[in-house]
């Protein structure tokens, strides 16, 4: 996908990957010169990003996103045992939610949020791991991320990065002032 701009537009979903051009991205796919300005992009459970929700082997360039990123957490055993470990967790980006693949010279300003979170843990035993991951550009990274912004006081983040074992380089985060003057932008990709 090339040249694109979405605007305007309201992305929800459930258990799922939630994005504003895209939920999901797989091997091969390219999004370049994209972009998404959005009043909000919600999702409980899953990866909930500005632009795309999941990233896997796909790569993005020279893109943005404009918008509110919220994630929340909800979990029911419903009265049924559980045995073992539960793992409940979900990622919020302002760019991506979850990145196994690129990310090239992009940036994002909107608030990256966690909402609110549900749980019953009626009958379960073992392990119960609950957790949210929110970075300004990526909630969690195990791919590349490279030469790209976000806004520190818009997206409310200090970190470009929620968690992961990816590789993150030349990661700029600005303050809305410097975020502003576009000379700031070339210098890190030059």
């Amino acid at each position: 996908m090339t040249n694109t701009k979405v605007t305007g537009t309201t992305a929800s979903g459930t258990n799922a990957y939630v994005g504003g051009i895209a939920g999901y991205v797989g091997n091969y796919a390219t999004l370049s010169n994209t972009s998404v300005t959005a009043p909000s992009i919600t999702g409980v459970g899953g990866y909930v990003g500005g632009l795309v929700g999941s990233n896997i082997g796909g790569n993005i360039s020279n893109s943005y996103a404009i918008g509110a990123v919220s994630s929340s957490s909800s979990f029911n055993t419903n009265g049924n045992t559980v045995d073992g470990s539960i793992d409940v967790s979900n990622a919020s980006g302002g760019l991506v939610g979850f990145n196994d693949g690129v990310i090239n010279n992009s940036y994002t300003t909107g608030s990256v949020a966690s909402g609110s979170e549900t749980y019953n843990f009626n009958g379960a035993s073992g392990d119960i791991n609950t957790a949210n991951y929110l970075g300004g550009i990526v909630g969690i990274n195990e791919g590349l991320v490279n030469s790209s912004f976000w806004d520190i006081h818009t997206t409310g983040q200090i970190n470009a990065i929620g968690s992961g074992i990816g590789t993150a380089t030349n990661l700029i985060g600005l303050t809305t002032q410097y975020f502003l003057n576009e000379a700031n932008f070339t210098s890190a990709t030059s």
